[in-house]
């Protein structure tokens, strides 16, 4: 244990520099957790390339003041725990290519936070609940993750400048109308033909799918419950 504590004292002494703040690199060393002998004075953080699966409110929760980016891209992250982060001035965090099923908790850095990256994880869903207290956001980066729907970003994150919602299959109806009312303030990148459902909307092109057939979309399922749970009489 000893051997392994001088160890990454050594990498992280020797994989450092000085620029914005003290760096440490620790990219592709097969870390299976977020080594604990870091410097104190860390700023930015790199750790993309490992075998990460957890991310525990231990390993960084009021240790790091001066931490404000965290790469952990391309590791094995299934959770990242509530509350993590807490005491970091965090302002750009990388998780894209992890094993995440749902949006992080990044409540501890909400006054902070401006660059989220999230691509290519197995996210299926998030509330207005995790990403209304975001209000410094201005990138977030979702593709490819298994979404159908989307909270209104617009509503909620008044400086968002970038959304990618690349190789998303979205259900398109009235809860997609926001799509087509973005400020021009914000760069959407969105796929030329994004609709998974209705099946019949798969191949057409998003700027030909007005915000009336949206609405009349959700019109149509409404009634067609309304069918459905009504008792027939023969």
């Amino acid at each position: 244990m000893k051997s392994q504590h001088l160890l990454w004292l050594l990498i992280c002494s020797l994989n450092f520099e000085k620029s914005f703040g003290l760096r440490v690199n620790v990219k592709n060393v097969g870390l299976t957790s977020v080594p604990s002998v870091i410097d104190p004075t860390v700023s930015t953080f790199l750790a993309s390339g490992n075998l990460i699966s957890i991310i525990h409110k231990s390993d960084f929760n009021d240790i790091y003041p001066n931490l404000n980016f965290i790469e952990l891209s391309d590791n094995a992250i299934v959770i990242i725990e509530s509350g993590c982060f807490r005491g970091t001035v965090l302002r750009q965090i990388e998780l894209q290519r992890n094993q995440l099923t749902a949006f992080p908790d990044l409540s501890e850095v909400k006054d902070t936070i401006e660059i989220i990256k999230l691509q290519n994880n197995k996210i299926t869903q998030i509330s207005k609940e995790e990403i209304a207290p975001l209000s410094k956001v201005t990138i977030i980066k979702l593709s490819d993750n298994p979404l159908v729907q989307l909270p209104e970003f617009t509503r909620f994150l008044a400086f968002l400048t970038d959304l990618y919602i690349r190789d998303i299959d979205l259900k398109c109806d009235s809860s997609t109308i926001w799509l087509k009312r973005i400020p021009d303030t914000l760069n959407l990148r969105l796929d030329n033909e994004p609709c998974s459902y209705p099946a019949e909307w798969r191949s057409i092109a998003w700027v030909n799918i007005t915000e009336d057939a949206l609405l009349q979309q959700t019109i149509g399922e409404i009634f067609l419950v309304e069918y459905l749970c009504t008792p027939q009489t023969s």
